[in-house]
């Protein structure tokens, strides 16, 4: 199948994989995927719908976690060392998915969890748009602050001098 490009830049290939024989239908699976790059900053999950890219749904149902792996190992997909978010760095990711839900591509709770996707980055363009400057009014209280005291040691040593 040809699939369209991304507008996201994706590391560390693409994964494609089907969960059979899931009962009761509509249930949620744990899929744990063992990754050849490690989690790069800014990652997000990235799913092919069959015609576009779009961003991981998460939910009660769905939701991606990652874990460093242990002795080159990534954890059980039960496992507490499992964080949730992509923490840069780590190797294994952890993603819990629901049979007919938004994340599974065939879109039907079948006992059938199929999922095309992969991680990219966000673009520092798109970081720089979606953060706001930090306000703050520290500064011009702080100014405030010192002269009033400038003004407090002025008077003390009029009063100090006048006696």
């Amino acid at each position: 199948q040809l699939v369209s490009k991304d507008t996201l830049v994706h590391k560390g290939g693409y994964f494609d994989f089907e969960i059979e024989k899931i009962q009761p239908f509509g249930r949620s699976v744990f899929i744990v995927l063992p990754l050849a790059q490690a989690i790069p900053e800014y990652a997000v999950y990235r799913k092919f719908d069959g015609q576009n890219w779009q961003d991981f749904v998460e939910n009660a149902n769905n939701a991606v976690a990652s874990s460093a792996a242990v002795n080159g190992v990534c954890p059980a997909p039960h496992s507490e060392l499992y964080q949730a978010g992509l923490a840069v760095g780590n190797t294994c990711l952890r993603l819990y998915i629901q049979d007919g839900g938004a994340n599974d591509s065939d879109g039907v709770a079948n006992g059938i969890v199929v999922d095309p996707g992969g991680l990219a980055v966000v673009a520092n363009s798109t970081i720089a748009k979606e953060t706001t400057p930090e306000k703050s009014s520290s500064g011009s209280s702080s100014l405030l602050m010192l002269l009033a005291l400038a003004g407090m040691i002025l008077v003390r040593r009029k009063q100090f001098l006048c006696k």
